[in-house]
């Protein structure tokens, strides 16, 4: 988003002066070009490593061109009327044979060549503020693809920075109005001011409460109810919490509403796992790993998904190795444990799967190589910390040792 600045300054010297100087044009090209190149990287990142690949990204030019459309005037509408806010609006359905929904680019296009046209009338601000806003969002407006629009077309915080320039039309617009007016008048215009300020400063306070966990998925779920991503990570709140039988419903129904969606599908295996439904859990963890090639050999980079696939993976395989463990397939298991370290050595789950495993075999030693990874990944594991003090006393070390201090 912060790549258009040099537009913005552009447009900001082009209304100050009607024109912008040639030397202004070679620096703001060169710092232009510096976010071009970062944004190819940012597009890049993307596909390559956050997942925005697939069908859910595959969109004509004329849908494409009504997502822009619809998503300017959503942020508008928002920004008017901010009621009904989520963490994850529902998706549009896209139809360019619907012809309401062309009403949405064409009206947005026609009050810009408006403002264009009316610019010696109304002063070059409008047009700017209108220019500055759709400029801005153009990275959010669905040209590009990007990773949150699996689940939804717009999110609050793309409209942030791009907002600025309707408010700044609107507190420009509200002072020359209140310039012209008598006194008393002009008083109360300031007073309305000040409560619309304090209205929206307890609206914001409000609305803040619903992003503390685990409002932020209910609140979503609410207004959303087809939301997947929240009843998965309302799951995935719920495990992480204990609350394993609470937990299963909501990955279920992440699965009804996208059976695609591998996360759910290695977190349902997780969470049944833990409940001793073993069979189920494996289930589960087969079917993720199922639509997946085979694992680069050892000493290879993985080639099997992105970021959000990869840690379904790891998962998958963490979790399967556990379950062959509990019914006596020891040596499968620990096959499958290996491979979850290798697929994700960033993974704890799997550091401190391999881990305890290692440590009720006896093999203390290198147990505590694999507790103490887990453990710096995520030290706030009381189950992880208190599994390394047990290796680490198994092994011989000091009681310094066992007590934390790294070596």
């Amino acid at each position: 988003m912060t790549a258009s600045l040099p537009c913005a300054i552009a447009l900001l010297i082009w209304w100050k002066r009607g024109r912008i100087e040639r030397h202004e044009f070679a620096v703001l090209g060169a710092a232009l070009a510096i976010g071009f190149v970062l944004s190819l990287q940012t597009a890049y990142i993307e596909k390559t490593h956050v997942g925005a690949v697939g069908e859910e990204w595959h969109h004509s030019a004329a849908e494409r061109l009504l997502i822009a459309g619809r998503a300017l005037w959503f942020y508008l509408g928002k920004l008017a009327w901010p009621t009904d806010l989520l963490f994850v609006y529902p998706r549009w359905t896209l139809d360019p044979s619907e012809w309401r929904q062309w009403a949405f680019p064409v009206a947005a296009l026609l009050v810009g060549l408006l403002l264009f046209a009316f610019r010696r009338v109304t002063g070059r601000g409008p047009i700017v503020a209108a220019l500055y806003y759709a400029g801005t969002l153009v990275p959010a407006l669905g040209f590009f693809d990007v990773f949150p629009m699996l689940f939804s077309f717009v999110a609050n915080h793309f409209a942030y920075l791009a907002t600025i320039g309707p408010i700044a039309l609107a507190a420009s617009t509200g002072s020359l109005v209140a310039a012209r007016l008598p006194r008393a008048p002009r008083e109360a215009l300031g007073a309305a001011a000040v409560l619309l300020v304090v209205g929206l400063v307890v609206l914001s306070n409000r609305e803040s409460r619903n992003y503390r966990l685990p409002e932020l998925y209910t609140s979503t779920i609410a207004g959303n109810p087809g939301c997947w991503l929240c009843e998965g990570n309302l799951g995935g709140y719920l495990l992480a919490e204990g609350q394993t039988q609470e937990s299963i419903p909501h990955f279920e129904r992440a699965l009804v509403l996208h059976p695609d969606f591998t996360g759910g599908m290695a977190d349902l295996g997780l969470a049944l796992l833990s409940a001793g439904r073993i069979d189920e859990a494996m289930k589960s963890f087969r079917a993720v790993l199922d639509r997946y090639p085979p694992a680069a050999p050892a000493g290879l980079p993985s080639t099997r998904g992105t970021w959000d696939s990869l840690n379904a993976q790891v998962n998958a395989e963490a979790g399967l190795g556990n379950a062959l463990v509990m019914r006596g397939e020891v040596q499968e298991g620990m096959t499958r444990l290996w491979e979850a370290v290798h697929l994700g050595p960033g993974s704890a789950y799997a550091r401190f799967s391999l881990g305890s495993v290692l440590l009720r075999q006896g093999r203390a030693e290198e147990a505590v190589v694999q507790l103490e990874e887990a453990v710096r990944l995520r030290p706030n594991s009381i189950q992880a910390q208190a599994a390394l003090a047990e290796a680490r006393r198994q092994a011989g070390w000091s009681t310094k040792w066992a007590e934390g201090v790294p070596r």
